[in-house]
């Protein structure tokens, strides 16, 4: 429907936006194979902090399920 594909629209227009601030800040970096676009996170560091704060997020998460 019209509807679902301005959703779409909006959700792509978002995500490259904010595709284009993190490769700006070097947080990712992008690989283009013919009219597609790769991103990845640009080093070590990056991955290890990103790490982090998933570990973080997942004990959060699990300590609601498991408290008393």
């Amino acid at each position: 429907t019209d509807k679902q594909k301005k959703v779409l629209y909006r959700i792509i227009a978002t995500a490259l936006l904010y595709a284009g601030v993190l490769k700006q800040a070097k947080l990712i970096k992008s690989r283009r194979e013919g009219k597609s676009v790769f991103y990845s996170l640009d080093d070590s560091h990056v991955r290890m902090i990103l790490s982090m704060g998933m570990e973080h997020a997942k004990e959060q998460i699990l300590s609601l399920y498991t408290s008393d």
